[in-house]
């Protein structure tokens, strides 16, 4: 029998499930005259292509959110349709049943810029035509992508001009960008989520990164198109690189906080534009101002339609008046990839616009906090992380319950789960009533 050559024996050895010591061997035999380090290098060699060719998530990409649902994205600068869901819904439903599908849109909602249609199952890319054929139908004069949530990869452009012009007086805006890339031989692989970001690199530079998102693979093929192409910027050729993935602090579509998913908000819904108990796409049948009040004296007009709302209103996350939580004018969205300084930022508004009281005798005396966390998990532990050195009681109301431990149980190898609020080391959790708790510091005598 002929000796295993060393191509079919390394060949065999990426697919046969062997320990390191086999392999070892095997390749010694393949090729007797190697010198033992030449065989490990040879071996380390093989195993890094192995593992390779598994397909491992690049570094700059991570993965998307669930693909139960078909995103509609429009142009940018065009206005979203005024459409209602229960329309869309039912075009869509009926566009699909005629053509003897069997998915179904659910629900709809306005999210990442555009329309989330929630559907009962994983469209197919005959199922997603069918649908953008039913949107264009009903919303005229609008061509929008239609398609599944995919990854999202994470791109950069170093040493861009910050400046427009050679008197420094311009700044390069978000759009300079968008213009470059659509007058760039890259457009089919770019397809931002978002619009980029400028960095100054420094405080006197003429220079900034720009980062920016593309929907991408799992494997990141858009990407690895994009990666070490050139592009020009203001007239500047600049090279495009890969950015380490850092997908932020998440925004609640619902309660519009930052620092948790809208599928893990236990709040109740708010609009991001007036902060009132609806939904965005309620706005104008919902918000006292836009929808006119024909009995005031004189009668308030509603705002005609397909007009942005004309008010102005505090914005929800920094509180400021004329600012909304996605515009970038809030600190919060423009901070939105540093989570502690949010965390901070969130623990700051809690303690000024809480009430305090001193009650007691001494040089300091007893001080108390009290708060409506409103079942926010994220915000009571910034308010029990931040506040250990600076108050002895907290008086919290609606508290987060929800299971924080299990406990050992005869009847179930999990255990018992132990239901009540999230614990801190520095704090003694002494409850009132389900509806309220007061948290009172481990350094007072009982």
């Amino acid at each position: 029998m002929h000796a295993a050559t060393y191509a079919a024996t390394a060949s065999r050895l990426a697919k046969k499930p062997v320990s390191r010591a086999e392999e070892l061997v095997e390749l010694a035999r393949a090729a007797p005259a190697t010198s033992p380090s030449a065989i490990v290098q040879i071996h380390k060699e093989q195993s890094s292509s192995a593992q390779r060719k598994k397909g491992a998530a690049p570094s700059f990409t991570t993965h998307g959110p669930s693909r139960k649902q078909v995103l509609v994205q429009f142009d940018a600068g065009t206005p979203i349709p005024t459409v209602s869901f229960l329309d869309v819904q039912r075009a869509t439903q009926k566009a699909l049943v005629n053509h003897n599908s069997t998915l179904r849109v659910e629900a709809g909602e306005h999210a990442y810029g555009g329309w989330a249609l929630k559907t009962n199952g994983v469209a197919k890319q005959g199922e997603i035509d069918i649908i953008r054929g039913a949107i264009i139908t009903i919303c005229d004069g609008v061509d929008p992508w239609v398609g599944l949530p995919q990854s999202t990869s994470f791109l950069k452009v170093r040493s861009a001009p910050f400046f427009k012009d050679a008197n420094r007086e311009t700044r390069t805006a978000p759009a300079d960008i968008v213009e470059a890339f659509k007058h760039s031989a890259y457009t089919s692989w770019w397809r931002p989520t978002g619009p980029p970001r400028i960095v100054r690199e420094s405080k006197q530079s003429t220079r900034a990164t720009i980062f920016f998102n593309v929907w991408d693979s799992t494997s990141g093929t858009n990407t690895r198109a994009l990666i070490g192409k050139r592009i020009l910027i203001n007239g500047q050729p600049c090279t495009i690189a890969a950015a380490t993935k850092s997908p932020g602090t998440p925004l609640c579509q619902n309660c519009w906080r930052w620092g948790h998913p809208s599928n893990a908000c236990r709040s109740a819904c708010r609009c991001p534009v007036c902060g009132g108990p609806h939904k965005e796409d309620e706005h104008r049948r919902c918000c006292g101002l836009c929808k006119g009040n024909a009995k005031a004296t004189p009668p308030v007009l509603p705002t005609p339609p397909g007009l942005p709302c004309p008010h102005k209103f505090r914005c929800l996350s920094c509180r400021r008046d004329n600012c909304t939580t996605r515009s970038g004018k809030c600190p919060f969205w423009n901070n939105r990839f540093d989570r502690e300084w949010i965390k901070a930022k969130y623990a700051e508004a809690l303690l000024m616009s809480s009430s305090t009281n001193s009650v007691g005798s001494g040089s300091r005396g007893l001080r108390i906090i009290t708060f409506n966390i409103a079942k926010s998990s994220f915000d009571l532990h910034v308010l029990l992380e931040n506040s250990k050195s600076d108050f002895d009681i907290l008086m919290i109301q609606e508290p987060p319950w929800q299971t924080v431990r299990h406990a050992p149980s005869a009847m179930s190898v999990e255990g018992t789960a132990v239901v009540g609020a999230p614990r801190h080391p520095e704090w003694t959790d002494w409850t009132l009533c389900v509806r309220r708790i007061a948290e009172i510091s481990s350094t007072i005598e009982m």
